[in-house]
């Protein structure tokens, strides 16, 4: 970040990478679906969870700053303190995308227990499965130690306005 620029680190998928290397993250309690709504650009995500590791998100982000995205909680969203997981020991975090049709980017973004939020914006999804490695330093402004959600964010004008985003990460 330079002076109130806001900067957002961008990840490109890395070849060497299969489904073998995707990270297990222990404690993931639940993925769930959601989208924008008015005043911002109204957008539709429907999650189907096709595994432990396999999520289908189908998403229609075609209204001007609509958005949509999956959470991957460690927080069962039902107690008080939020639950969160500890993942500061983690150096990356790897996972495997690959869209419907056509090419896009989607932002990754972490939040911790306090409601922090920090994204990356991994590069050049296409139709073929592509594996990023994450480095956990790129996110700023929030604590590993207690990480709530993990959330893949499909917005306007950075991916296809309609499709099927696939998603491999952890232990769900």
């Amino acid at each position: 970040r330079l002076g109130d620029i806001p900067y957002t680190p961008e990840v490109l998928h890395n070849s060497n990478l299969t489904s073998a290397d995707v990270s297990h993250l222990s404690g993931l309690l639940q993925a769930v679906g959601f989208a924008s709504k008015a005043p911002n650009g109204v957008g539709s995500a429907a999650l189907t969870q096709l595994s432990g590791r396999e999520l289908s998100l189908a998403y229609d982000v075609t209204n001007a700053e609509s958005f949509g995205g999956v959470i991957a909680t460690f927080d069962d969203y039902g107690n008080v303190p939020v639950q969160s997981q500890d993942l500061s020991s983690l150096t990356n975090l790897v996972l495997g995308l690959k869209l419907s049709a056509g090419t896009g980017d989607v932002y990754l973004e972490l939040q911790d227990a306090s409601g922090a939020k920090s994204s990356v914006l991994l590069k050049g999804l296409g139709t073929t499965e592509q594996f990023y490695q994450v480095a956990l330093s790129l996110f700023s402004g929030v604590d590993l130690h207690t990480i709530a959600s993990i959330n893949l964010v499909v917005k306007h004008g950075v991916m296809p306005d309609t499709g099927t985003l696939s998603v491999r990460l952890g232990d769900i």
